[in-house]
């Protein structure tokens, strides 16, 4: 995805009716959305037990995405780097859902890019309508670990990514700022 999009997806739920957020907070959360497409040590992230430089790709994400998750559950989101952090966390989150960064994409580098095309050119559209719809009731999905083994089953379409990416990116922010953080893992 393109920074533009994470960037799109931080202010989609900066706009939930119940966040109260002073200017400080929304800039770290918005930062952390998009700092690991700006810094190019996190590609490196998972190199040695997974993929080369395939940072962002889920599984070499994996871990980390865990760590930020049960670290943020334990805490709670209060202070500035919670925030910047929660940002990084729905960053890899919506990495996670796009097809390019899956082990079922098989295409090359040049595929990878031109599927991300495809997704930047769609993606407004599909959150204006992907937020209009309200919200999505998430049967039997207790985590994001189970709602990306769903997602694996039927990736492959720039559809399917933006509702993933959506439903996926809600349940993390509600989970961590709702004051029930137990049992999710990212």
């Amino acid at each position: 995805m393109k920074k533009k999009d994470h960037l799109q997806i931080g202010k989609l739920l900066l706009a939930q009716k119940d966040t109260k957020l002073s200017g400080i907070q929304r800039l770290a959360f918005l930062f952390g959305c998009v700092e690991p497409d700006i810094n190019p040590f996190t590609y490196a992230r998972g190199s040695i037990k997974h993929e080369f430089l395939h940072g962002h790709h889920a599984d070499n994400s994996s871990k980390h995405r865990h760590k930020l998750m049960h670290r943020l559950s334990n805490s709670g989101v209060h202070s500035l780097w919670q925030w910047f952090s929660l940002g990084t966390l729905i960053h890899y989150a919506v990495d996670s859902f796009t097809y390019p960064h899956n082990s079922v994409f098989g295409g090359s580098m040049a595929e990878h890019i031109q599927y991300e095309k495809q997704l930047h050119a769609n993606f407004v559209e599909h959150l204006k309508e992907l937020a209009a719809r309200g919200e999505q009731k998430l049967r039997g999905i207790r985590d994001v670990d189970a709602l990306h083994e769903r997602y694996l089953k039927g990736a492959g379409t720039v559809q399917t990514d933006c509702r993933y990416i959506i439903d996926s990116s809600k349940l993390i922010w509600r989970h961590l700022l709702s004051g029930s953080h137990h049992h999710l893992s990212a």
